[in-house]
């Protein structure tokens, strides 16, 4: 047996052993984990790792977005131990030896191991990893879905023929995660055969309105290219069949044949199918990452429900479409809805997108929050009901949006202990609670601002 190299040595300086331990606890707590992850991204721009004797830890969470956060963070060590065990493949280093341990991995891993390998090595070699998708078989369908969907990363022209045998596999699912990836190659046989069969459904022009008619039965072809025959509950099938259709359509032909979206968008949204159409576009909008395709069929379904128009007409696979529009919205117009509906005392569609806003907060929507807050806690009705009250649900973003130091600007809620307004109370305590951790956590890693006092921090004690 060949003798294993040593471990190289480390280029970071380590962290305090004591913070680093304590911000690895927090993270496995729901309420700490946004802190923790800010916390190990602040660990990252300072130039620090982990220590080693926390790598073990470190190496074995689970949770995507932990493991993107420590992965800067494991140094060569980690990097070294890695290579001894399977479910530590994603923290591998880079070279000839993490390659060959992807390989082993994707050749004799369990399933959610050759998923971390194969994306691992779509990352640093999409060649290699269609070559592994390529030459795969004999995984279920659910796993064949998944590999596919790999590819979503670093997408070319280059990938059409492992999509296009996808394209062919016997299951639904796999069909359909072939076809919304093929869809996104401009030059792809199937975008352009969805493009023409678009065409002869949707009819008109941008004054009349665009009419679209789904065929009475589904095509052969139809179902062969990913359009799945039998529609949920709900949904009708041909408006499933259009609604899918549509979705499958590259947005660039849309702006060829008619113009601008915001105006395409209004032009569908017209007769029998054009909620259905106008889902369609949603879906694409979602799926090919088109912001202005975002913003014109949000904005055309926020003026359908303004005016009354979804309780019948609306079915509610369009409601959960327009869910998901909301958090791809720009930014700035996410907070300007948010703090609309909080300012209104609306619990409604937008107030709980503060929690998808960047962190921290534009210095305009912090002062905008902050003002909102304390004019409510300031005016609370007598008969004042918590559980309707949505700026007890807008503290939690908050605690990550706003800058520590705002800490003292929460305002207290006047007799605290009154039962009626207690939750009220216990949100922004947590709140304040909350922004004094991360003030505290920035001086633990940031020594130059107080003196060290990683030994005040004990897990458990917010």
């Amino acid at each position: 047996v060949a003798p294993v190299a040593a471990a190289g040595p480390e280029a970071l300086a380590p962290c305090a052993a004591g913070v680093a331990a304590y911000v690895l606890a927090l993270a496995r707590e729901g309420e700490t984990r946004p802190v923790a992850l800010e916390a190990l991204a602040l660990m990252r721009a300072r130039g620090l790792r982990l220590p080693h004797g926390l790598l073990p830890d470190a190496l074995d969470v689970g949770d995507a977005a932990l493991r993107e956060a420590l992965g800067p963070l494991i140094g060569t060590r980690g990097a070294w131990l890695a290579a001894f065990r399977t479910d530590w493949a994603w923290a591998r280093a880079t070279g000839a030896a993490a390659a060959e341990a992807l390989r082993l991995a994707w050749e004799d891993g369990t399933s959610s191991e050759r998923l971390d390998a194969l994306m691992a090595m779509r990352a640093r070699d999409p060649a290699e990893a269609r070559a592994w998708l390529a030459g795969a078989s004999g995984d279920k369908a659910e796993q064949r879905a998944l590999y596919l969907q790999a590819l979503a990363r670093g997408l070319s022209a280059d990938d059409e023929p492992v999509l296009a045998r996808g394209l062919a596999d016997r299951a639904p699912s796999v069909r359909q995660a072939a076809a919304h990836l093929l869809v996104r190659l401009p030059g792809s046989a199937l975008a352009a055969r969805m493009a023409a069969r678009a065409d002869a459904v949707v009819r008109g022009d941008l004054a009349r309105g665009l009419d679209a008619q789904p065929p009475e039965a589904l095509p052969d072809d139809w179902a062969r290219d990913g359009i799945e025959p039998k529609p949920p509950a709900g949904i009708g099938p041909r408006a499933w069949w259009l609604h899918q259709l549509l979705g499958l359509v590259p947005l660039p032909h849309w702006e060829r044949r008619y113009g601008a979206p915001a105006a395409v968008a209004r032009a569908i949204d017209h007769g029998e199918w054009g909620v259905h159409a106008l889902g369609g576009l949603g879906l694409a909008a979602l799926e090919q990452g088109a912001p202005a395709w975002v913003e014109a069929i949000h904005d055309q379904l926020a003026g359908r429900f303004a005016n009354g128009r979804n309780a019948n007409e609306t079915p509610y696979q369009v409601f959960g479409l327009f869910n998901a529009l909301v958090p791809q919205l720009p930014a700035g117009r996410r907070a300007a809805l948010a703090l609309g509906e909080l300012t209104r005392g609306e619990a409604g569609r937008y107030a709980h997108q503060l929690a998808d806003l960047p962190s921290p907060w534009e210095p305009a929507v912090a002062e905008a929050f902050l003002g909102g807050l304390t004019r409510h806690v300031a005016t609370l009705p007598a008969k004042y009901q918590s559980y309707r009250d949505p700026w007890l649900a807008a503290a939690g973003p908050a605690a990550l949006g706003l800058d520590p130091a705002c800490e003292a600007r929460i305002p207290q809620v006047p007799d605290p202990d009154r039962p009626e307004v207690r939750p009220l109370a216990q949100s922004l305590d947590r709140l304040r609670r909350l922004l004094a951790l991360r003030r505290r956590l920035v001086e633990e890693i940031v020594p130059s601002t107080t003196a060290h006092r990683s030994e005040r921090l004990v897990p458990g004690e917010v």
